[in-house]
């Protein structure tokens, strides 16, 4: 039997994806805990156990190593979304489920949020010209779903996709503001459950789609 030739290459490749992967999970934990501003790429090479100069090799500042981060959560939620979305649901059923499990997705998960809020406000900084963000892969589901309603019956012809996901991004990302930055404050004064409010904002997201 041929052995098996030893391909250094291989190994060499595989080091440097396990060094990747050291670098993005100490990012990862770094940035949640001290936020962009005040993360440090020493801090990162470091809980990585690789030099300062190797990160940048991999990463040429803090700010493409935070947009890697922030493409992987990104690639998370469409996952998420997708396999949520059921074919066989109506359009009116899908958008809902779109909506519902994106502020699910960064309820849960307060890092997630924190970092597109952060881009929200400093995107060309961060992104530049990166082309991977050139697209919105949520947006883009939600429209193919608006319009699928509008052929099953479920969602009124007159509704305006491009309107409609600026009006609900906007309600749902309002919400998620309210109840990270506010949310036991308001509760507690309310006496309504964040499942009651949450409830009512998605009611306002689907009369505008009848």
């Amino acid at each position: 039997m041929r052995k098996r030739r030893y391909n250094h290459s291989d190994e060499k490749l595989q080091q440097m994806e396990e060094t990747r992967l050291a670098i993005l999970s100490a990012a990862f934990k770094e940035f949640s805990t001290q936020g962009y501003e005040n993360a440090s790429m020493a801090e990162i090479a470091k809980s990585a156990k690789t030099a300062k100069g190797t990160l940048y090799n991999y990463f040429e500042s803090k700010q493409k190593l935070y947009a890697e981060i922030a493409w992987k959560i990104m690639q998370q939620l469409e996952k998420t979304v997708c396999d949520q979305v059921n074919e066989n649901n109506t359009g009116l059923e899908r958008v809902k489920k779109i909506g519902r499990e994106l502020y699910r997705f960064f309820r849960n998960n307060r890092f997630y949020y924190e970092v597109f809020s952060f881009l929200n406000t400093n995107i060309m900084e961060i992104i530049g010209n990166d082309s991977r963000f050139s697209r919105d892969p949520i947006a883009e589901i939600t429209v193919a779903s608006i319009e699928q309603g509008k052929k099953d019956g479920s969602i009124s012809c007159d509704v305006h996709p491009v309107k409609f996901l600026a009006f609900a991004s906007s309600t749902i990302w309002g919400m998620l503001m309210y109840m990270h930055e506010r949310g036991d404050s308001i509760i507690a004064k309310t006496g309504l459950s964040e499942e009651e409010m949450v409830d009512y904002c998605f009611e306002g997201i689907e009369k505008a789609l009848l």
